[in-house]
């Protein structure tokens, strides 16, 4: 036909921002290791009586969901037990806490295209 395949243009953009967010990866692993332990009985009853914000776990599939994730882990960050020895092992440094931030304000422009699309 001669006519070049384009293909879906958000499939193109998930393939892209999931080899951009490997460098992150460790990281974003963390966070959501951090954000399943959170959800354990004990973790999940304290955290309750404290704030009415559920917590948010990545899918594989589908990068925003690592977005929603990572921005759901800022505004938990306040509410976690740092004294309980299991969810301080898991939080993130202050170092990768600034390099996840700076990936993800890449991340807003790319969630509103991926929205339109």
């Amino acid at each position: 036909m001669g006519v070049p395949f384009v293909g879906c243009a958000g499939y193109r953009l998930n393939l892209a921002l999931a080899r951009y967010l490997q460098e992150y990866a460790t990281i974003i692993d963390n966070i959501m290791a951090l954000m399943k332990a959170l959800r354990k009985l004990n973790n999940a009853a304290k955290h309750r009586q404290q704030t009415k914000t559920r917590h948010v776990l990545r899918q594989a599939t589908r990068w925003s969901s690592t977005f929603g994730m990572v921005k759901m882990f800022f505004q938990l960050k306040k509410f976690i037990d740092i004294t309980n020895a299991e969810l301080a092992v898991l939080m993130p440094s202050p170092m990768e806490e600034m390099q996840v931030t700076a990936a993800m304000e890449g991340l807003k422009e790319c969630e509103s295209v991926s929205k339109k699309l």
